[in-house]
C-alpha cells in the first residue's frame, strides 16, 4: 500500500512500502513508497533492495513508467518550475544541497520485507499532481499484466495500486466539493464519467467473455500452470473459430447456392416402380403433385416445357413431374396417335405407384396437358379411375388436339372430357384446326373466340398461344378475366360493365360456374391493354 505521512516538526516525509502474506492486511495498512532519484536507484538496488522482494517488482513498474514520462519532459523546453509526474517521482524533490535522503530495508517481527524511504519534499500535493499520480497507478495495473509473474504476485500488485487510486481519489473528491469554482466542477464531472466509462466498459467486458468460448476455463488454466499452457488452449480455441469461419463460408457459398438452384436446374428421375430413385428424388410427401406432359413433336428440353416448370417450381407448393415421352411424340402423328394410350397407361401407373408409396391422394394431381398431351392426362386419369374408382382433382387443357380425336370424331376414354376429373378446364385458342373447338370440360375459356389469335398468322401459333396463356397466368394469376356468354358474338355485343368474371389460367378452380367463357386479349405479353381491347370500347 501507498501513503504519503508528514512531519509537523520536519518538513519531511518518510515513505515505506510492505509485502505481507495475508491480502487483506495489505488493505488496511497505510503505508506509502517513494521512487528514489534516477541516479541513485541502480546503487540503491544493488546495495539495499533484496532482487526477489514484491516491493521491487512494483517500484520496478512505477519506474518504468516514470522513465517514459521523464525522456518526454526532457524533449521539452525547461520550464523553472514544473508539475511531478508522480508524489514519488524525482522531480519533486528539492534541489538544494542540504537535502537528505535516507532509505533502509529491513525485516518486521512478521517477517515481512520492508522498504523505507524518507525525504524531504513539499508537505501539500496540489490537485493536479494527485490527477497524474492516479494515473501513473492505473498504468501500473495495465503493465502488471504483462509482466512474467506468478499469479499470486500480481494480485499483490494489483492490491497495493488499487488501494492508492481508491484512496487518493476520495480525498480529491472531497477537496473538489469544498470548492466551489468552475474548474473543479468540471473536475467533479470528469471523475464522475470517467468512473460510469470505466464501469461500463468493464460491464462490458464480462459480458463478452460469456460468449468466448472457454474464456473462463482458459483463464483458470492460466493462473494455476502459467501462460504456457494456456496459451495452447488458446490456439486450439483460435483453430475453432478458423474452423467456424471456413464453415460459414461454405454454407454461405456453396450449400446455399447449391440448394437454392437445385430445384430449378437439376431434374430427378422418377420411374415406376423403382423405389430407390423415388427415395433419392426430393419428392415432398406434405405437397400435391401436378403433372407437365407435351404435346406431339415435344420432349423436356422443348423450351416452354422448361419455362413452365420452372416457372410453377418457383411457388414451392407442388411437386412439378415433367412427362418425357419423346421418343413417341416425335414421330409420325398417326404414329404417335396409335402410341399415346400407351403413354397414358403409364402416366396412370405412376400416379398409382406414388398413391401406393408415398401416400398420394388422388384429388392432390393436377394433369396439364398441352394438344396432345392433354389427350393423354384423358388416358391416364381414365386408368386411375378404372383401378381406385377415383378422379384426379384437376385436369387442364391446352388447346387438346382434335386431329383424329375430335374429327373424326372419337367418343371413348381416349379423348378429354368433363368425367375425367372432379374439375375440368379447357383453354381453346386455335379450334376447328390444331384443336378442338367444341366444349368438353367444366370450363371452357374461348380467348378471342378461340379460333384465331391476334399477331398469328398460322396455326400453329395460335396453337401455342394457350401454353403463353397459361405462363401467364402463373406470374399473374388474375391478369385474365373472363365473362359467361353463349358464343364470341354474344361477347363482342355485349355489355361487359357490372357483369361477374372469373379468372382463366391457374387461378380457375371449381367453384366457377359451369360454361363458357370469352375475354379478349392482345397480341404481346402480358397479352393484356386495356386502351386497345374491345373491353373498354364498349
Amino acid at each position: 500500500m501507498v501513503e504519503l505521512s508528514s512531519d509537523s516538526k520536519i518538513q519531511s516525509t518518510k515513505v515505506s512500502v510492505t509485502f505481507a502474506d495475508d491480502i487483506e492486511e495489505l488493505v488496511e495498512r497505510q503505508d506509502s513508497y517513494q521512487i528514489p532519484p534516477m541516479e541513485n536507484r541502480q546503487n540503491q538496488n544493488r546495495s539495499e533492495v533484496t532482487p526477489d522482494s514484491d516491493g521491487e517488482d512494483y517500484s520496478a513498474s512505477v519506474n518504468a513508467i516514470i522513465q517514459r514520462r521523464a525522456s518526454t519532459r526532457r524533449s521539452k523546453k525547461r520550464r523553472d518550475s514544473r508539475r511531478a509526474s508522480s508524489p514519488f517521482s524525482p522531480d519533486v524533490l528539492p534541489s538544494s544541497g542540504n537535502d537528505r535522503r535516507r532509505s533502509s530495508v529491513f525485516t518486521t517481527s512478521s517477517g515481512d520485507t520492508a522498504i523505507t524511504v524518507e525525504d524531504t519534499i513539499a508537505p501539500e500535493v496540489s490537485q493536479d499532481q494527485i490527477f497524474e499520480n492516479i494515473k501513473l497507478h492505473e498504468e501500473v495495473l495495465q503493465n502488471v499484466k504483462m509482466q512474467p509473474w506468478d499469479m499470486r504476485k500480481k494480485m499483490k500488485l494489483v492490491l497495493q495500486a488499487k488501494a492508492y487510486i481508491k484512496r487518493h481519489e476520495g480525498a480529491l473528491q472531497e477537496r473538489l466539493a469544498q470548492n466551489g469554482s468552475t474548474r473543479d466542477r468540471l473536475a467533479r464531472c470528469y471523475i464522475f464519467f470517467l468512473k460510469k466509462w470505466q464501469n461500463s466498459r468493464r460491464e462490458i467486458s464480462n459480458i463478452l467473455n460469456w460468449f468466448i468460448p472457454w474464456e473462463q476455463k482458459v483463464k483458470e488454466i492460466e493462473s494455476h500452470f502459467g501462460s504456457v499452457v494456456a496459451s495452447y488452449f488458446l490456439f486450439i480455441r483460435w483453430l475453432f473459430w478458423v474452423n467456424i469461419v471456413i464453415a460459414g463460408i461454405l454454407v454461405c457459398f456453396v450449400a446455399i447456392p447449391e440448394v437454392s438452384s437445385s430445384d430449378l436446374d437439376v431434374a430427378d428421375e422418377l420411374v415406376e416402380g423403382d423405389d430407390e430413385l423415388l427415395n433419392n428424388s426430393r419428392y415432398d410427401d406434405s405437397l400435391p403433385t401436378t403433372l407437365l406432359i407435351h404435346g406431339w413433336t415435344h420432349g423436356k428440353d422443348t423450351p416452354w416445357v422448361a419455362q413452365m416448370r420452372e416457372a410453377m417450381a418457383n411457388l414451392k407448393i407442388w411437386n412439378i413431374i415433367v412427362v418425357d415421352w419423346a421418343s413417341i411424340s416425335r414421330t409420325l402423328y398417326s404414329e404417335a396417335r396409335i402410341l399415346s394410350p400407351l403413354v397414358g397407361k403409364r402416366v396412370g401407373l405412376l400416379c398409382l405407384y406414388l398413391n401406393q408409396k408415398r401416400g398420394l391422394r388422388i384429388s392432390d394431381i393436377h394433369l396439364v396437358g398441352h394438344s396432345m398431351g392433354a389427350q393423354v392426362s384423358a388416358m391416364a386419369s381414365a386408368l386411375i379411375r378404372k383401378e381406385l374408382h377415383e378422379k384426379v382433382g384437376r385436369i387442364t387443357g391446352l388447346d387438346p388436339a382434335a386431329p383424329l380425336y375430335e374429327w373424326p370424331r372419337v367418343d371413348s376414354d381416349e379423348v378429354i372430357d368433363e368425367s375425367d376429373a372432379i374439375f375440368v378446364d379447357i383453354i381453346h385458342t386455335n379450334g376447328h384446326y390444331l384443336g378442338m373447338i367444341s366444349p368438353c370440360g367444366h370450363v371452357d375459356f374461348y380467348p378471342n373466340g378461340g379460333m384465331h389469335q391476334p399477331g398469328c398468322n398460322f396455326w400453329l401459333c395460335s396453337h401455342m398461344r394457350a401454353v403463353e396463356f397459361w405462363l401467364a397466368s402463373i406470374a399473374n394469376p388474375f391478369l385474365f378475366k373472363a365473362y359467361a356468354f353463349s358464343s364470341w358474338g354474344q361477347y363482342a355485343k355485349g355489355k361487359l360493365k357490372n357483369l361477374p368474371y372469373y379468372p382463366m389460367g391457374i387461378a380457375a378452380d371449381s367453384s366457377i360456374p359451369k360454361g363458357v367463357y370469352f375475354l379478349e386479349t392482345v397480341d404481346e405479353m402480358p397479352y393484356i391493354h386495356t386502351k386497345t381491347t374491345m373491353i373498354d370500347s364498349l
